[in-house]
């Protein structure tokens, strides 16, 4: 992108996100047993999705998604 006079801003700003994310590490946080919904990123071929925790009353429930919370740290870190 040395003259970048010829360009529309739509180019150049496709070219320079382009180069910011291919200079960006991917980064994914653990999650704190906390949160109310998990977004599982695409994986092996498995489409992404997002879990979510509807009923925050039932305690079986709270444990259940706290288990899945433990399980998707252990998979991705």
């Amino acid at each position: 992108m040395d003259n970048v006079e010829k360009f529309s801003s739509a180019e150049i700003e496709k070219a320079l996100f382009s180069e910011f994310t291919k200079k960006q590490p991917i980064a994914s946080l653990k999650l704190p047993f906390s949160v109310r919904s998990i977004a599982v990123p695409k994986f092996k071929g498995f489409a992404p999705f997002t879990c979510s925790m509807t009923d925050t009353e039932d305690s079986d429930k709270a444990i259940i998604y706290k288990a899945i919370i433990a399980a998707y740290n252990y998979a991705f870190f």
